[in-house]
């Protein structure tokens, strides 16, 4: 970082060459002021400018995270809905079992009972 200053004499108004220099202690205050707010508000900006990047990045990684959840809570949402397919199923063959076994059950106590 490069440091800039202005520097006052006590010998004004001053002649150089073909020009007339006149310059008070306070515009020499606020000059210097302004080359040093300058430097800071450069080295804020690139600061910031760092600070943005790192945030982008982590905003990358969080929506490759984000969409990899996405892919592994759609496989499991499918298999869920196997799964309840399966359970549906096997409760229908459960009652058919049960009336089929049921009704043999009834017929063979009526069998026995009339014979």
């Amino acid at each position: 970082m490069t440091t800039i200053a202005i520097f006052s004499q006590n010998t004004y108004p001053k002649n150089l060459n073909d020009s007339l220099v006149i310059i008070t202690a306070d515009q020499l205050k606020q000059a210097n002021l302004i080359f040093l707010e300058h430097s800071y508000l450069l080295e804020e900006n690139r600061m910031l400018n760092e600070e943005l990047n790192v945030k982008d990045e982590m905003l990358y990684n969080f929506e490759e995270l984000d969409s990899i959840n996405s892919e592994k809570i759609l496989k499991l949402t499918e298999e869920v809905d196997f799964n309840r397919n399966k359970v549906v199923k096997l409760e229908n063959k459960y009652k058919t079992t049960c009336l089929i076994g049921g009704g043999a059950l009834i017929a063979a106590i009526v069998a026995f009972l009339l014979k």
